[in-house]
């Protein structure tokens, strides 16, 4: 029975030392700081009954929230941020494709998603708008 312990101790031991191995030598991202997405989050319909001519108090609006950015599939969160007061946010991410929208991926109102993918390319910022649906109709 000793000598079963001490087989499984050993065993359990190497995986422990393997998976360390393993882990030590994963690649490191690093982000540059000119990399990623910029933008403003406007939040609309803001009125109930859209006019012709548009009324100038019911045009989309900044809006403040909490976003993520994802995968262009949604699969995998990657980071977390939030758009400020004047709904103006960058977040630094790699160069890739991006989707990014509201935190709560259901149908929870306000619901935010980028329209498309997000192509962020090495040195610089990707621009885009991210529109919220009120819900309003």
């Amino acid at each position: 029975m000793l000598r079963l312990i001490l087989i499984l101790t050993s065993i359990l031991i190497a995986g422990i030392i393997g998976i360390y191995l393993v882990i030590q030598n994963q690649p490191k991202i690093t982000l540059a700081a000119d990399t990623g997405i910029s933008g403003t989050v406007l939040l609309g319909p803001t009125c109930p009954v859209e006019q012709i001519p548009p009324s100038s108090q019911c045009q989309p609006k900044p809006f403040s929230i909490d976003l993520v950015l994802t995968t262009p599939d949604d699969s995998e969160v990657i980071s977390s941020f939030k758009s400020d007061k004047d709904g103006k946010f960058s977040v630094l991410a790699a160069p890739g494709e991006y989707a990014v929208r509201t935190t709560v991926a259901s149908n929870v109102l306000p619901y935010c998603r980028s329209s498309g993918t997000l192509k962020v390319k090495t040195g610089t910022f990707t621009t885009t708008t991210i529109y919220c649906d009120t819900g309003i109709r």
